[in-house]
């Protein structure tokens, strides 16, 4: 009875495998074929290789693929155009700034096409991640990024609750955010790689910019900036605000701290001695659902060129896959697929909606940017801080105007 019982049991287990089990691609997936052969125009080779080591060749081992440099691309030392009329690529990762102009060149396929005929189902990608590439190809789909970077607010709940302070509770302007974060000693953790990319998260998401390239001019001074810098000045000057590491929330230090996914996972690793809980990013009250605080490293497309769109397509989908993901080391920000996000994390990222935005600043309004800040910190008004800054990039603009 025991020997029936068992290969009972043994037979089930064989006709559940492939359904329930198996993580192997469908046996007629073209990048399974004996003849499968693609090429990919990635920033490197080598980069390709180290941010997915021997995953194709243990997923796809008949595949033939070539990996081709587009650094050119990603450096703007040449065109889209010119690239791709001199390297027979099949899939390109597109950077997230170039994606237009490949779009409007006719380089890549439009997707729309894969969608309706079912080969390209969109359900397992984060929301956000597809409305950003739709963003791009202006309501359309040309590519799929395989991760995103976003960012969070991220509060010490115990906190909040000593304290007797409502938490933060979407839609928050920016005013009402740092405002909320004074009534802390140390209300905010702002984890930027400089303190001026705080401020241009703020004039970025009210739609304000630092710099014109054409004609060239410092806004910095504009009456937008001046609000912004009004905003800060009194939470920067008393350091309410901090310019400093994820230690100064997870040491119960700052009662907030704006964070991005790698930030998050380290929380999460930590496990700190309080509750913690997350919010959606400050928002522009003029346009409450969206923010342009969303970015994507690149895009996988397939080229118009590819004389095997249904071979690209396939490996377009694995390399945004739960399977890729998993394995891929790097990760720019979150993945692009559902079933790999943090729940919680995906939860306060999907109540806004992406709005593309890009703004070439110069290093230099970088770098006088901090100074301004630092020079707050240390007691200089707000308008001293403020007029010695744009001095300093009005004087850089006309300088890059002479001839």
């Amino acid at each position: 009875m025991k020997r029936v019982l068992n290969f009972v049991l043994l037979t089930a287990l064989c006709m559940l495998a492939p359904l329930g089990c198996s993580s192997k691609p469908s046996s007629d997936n073209p990048l399974l074929r004996d003849d499968a052969a693609l090429t990919i125009g990635y920033r490197s080779s080598q980069e390709f290789e180290k941010r997915y080591p021997q995953l194709l060749k243990n997923e796809f081992p008949n595949l033939n693929y070539t990996v081709i440099s587009n650094s050119e691309v990603w450096m703007d030392d040449q065109t889209p155009a010119d690239w791709m009329a001199q390297h027979p690529a099949d899939l390109v990762y597109v950077p997230y700034t170039r994606m237009k102009e490949f779009i409007s060149e006719g380089l890549i396929l439009d997707l729309s096409s894969f969608i309706k005929t079912g080969r390209l189902q969109l359900d397992s990608y984060v929301p956000a991640a597809i409305e950003l590439a739709k963003q791009l190809g202006d309501g359309n789909l040309y590519g799929i990024p395989p991760s995103i970077d976003s960012r969070v607010i991220v509060y010490n709940k115990t906190l909040f609750e000593q304290q007797k302070i409502d938490f933060p509770s979407p839609p928050l302007t920016w005013d009402q955010f740092l405002l909320l974060s004074q009534r802390f000693p140390y209300g905010l953790a702002a984890l930027e790689p400089a303190p001026i990319f705080f401020l241009t998260d703020i004039g970025s998401t009210l739609g304000y910019r630092l710099y014109q390239t054409s004609p060239p001019a410092s806004l910095v001074d504009n009456p937008g900036w001046q609000s912004v810098w009004a905003m800060v000045e009194e939470p920067i000057a008393k350091q309410n605000i901090r310019f400093g590491d994820i230690d100064d929330f997870i040491s119960g230090k700052c009662a907030m701290a704006i964070i991005n996914y790698r930030q998050y996972a380290t929380i999460e690793h930590i496990k700190p001695d309080f509750q913690w809980e997350l919010a959606p990013m400050p928002i522009d009250p003029q346009n409450p659902d969206s923010s342009p605080l969303f970015s994507a490293e690149g895009f996988y497309a397939i080229s118009a060129q590819t004389a095997y769109p249904d071979a690209a397509l396939e490996l377009l989908k694995f390399l945004t896959s739960s399977t890729a993901a998993k394995w891929e080391v790097n990760i720019y920000g979150i993945s692009s697929n559902k079933s790999v996000t943090p729940s919680d994390y995906l939860a306060a990222v999907g109540q806004l909606t992406p709005s593309p935005y890009f703004d070439d600043i110069p290093a230099e309004f970088i770098g006088w940017g901090n100074e301004a800040i630092l020079s707050i910190q240390q007691g200089i008004s707000r308008e001293d801080a403020l007029a010695a800054y744009k001095q300093k990039t009005s004087e850089f603009v006309s300088g890059q105007s002479s001839p």
